[in-house]
């Protein structure tokens, strides 16, 4: 059940790198890596010169590329976030599992004691009974005897 959860948690990060490269796709280049202030070093987000590296096909395929690069580093650190926190979660499954079961061996023990301790009572109150019955047989006689 934890695994299931874990699991979901990690699809949801995929997921959502996914969607923010989407988003960061159809935003264009200057919101590609998240804001002007993730641009490479070196580019401001507008080609105004024409012969800048920025403008010519090589220049746009290196920053495309830087973006990605980031991107994927990103997604990548977010993997590693969410496989430690499954590591965790494991762990505590785990643990709360063999407590589980500590617990459970407690309880049948406990239940063999309480049966064991109601089985005692019964036969104590039995004998209650029978010593009540033979007090109350022994007054009938003596009284009969005395009158």
């Amino acid at each position: 059940q934890a695994y299931q959860v874990n699991e979901d948690h990690l699809q949801w990060a995929l997921n959502a790198s996914l969607e923010e490269s989407r988003r960061s796709s159809a935003a264009g280049p200057a919101r590609a890596s998240g804001g002007p202030n993730r641009l490479p070093p070196g580019h401001s987000g507008v080609a105004a010169v024409h012969g800048s590296p920025v403008a010519s096909p090589g220049g746009q395929l290196q920053v495309a590329s830087q973006q990605a690069t980031q991107r994927l580093q990103e997604a990548e650190a977010r993997v590693r976030h969410v496989d430690q926190e499954l590591k965790i979660a494991r762990a505590q499954e785990a643990t709360m599992s063999a407590e589980r079961e500590a617990m459970k061996r407690q309880m049948h023990e406990n239940e063999r004691a309480v049966k064991s301790l109601t089985q005692q009572l019964d036969a104590v109150h039995a004998h209650c009974e029978d010593r009540e019955r033979r007090i109350s047989s022994l007054e009938k006689a003596l009284s009969l005897a005395e009158s």
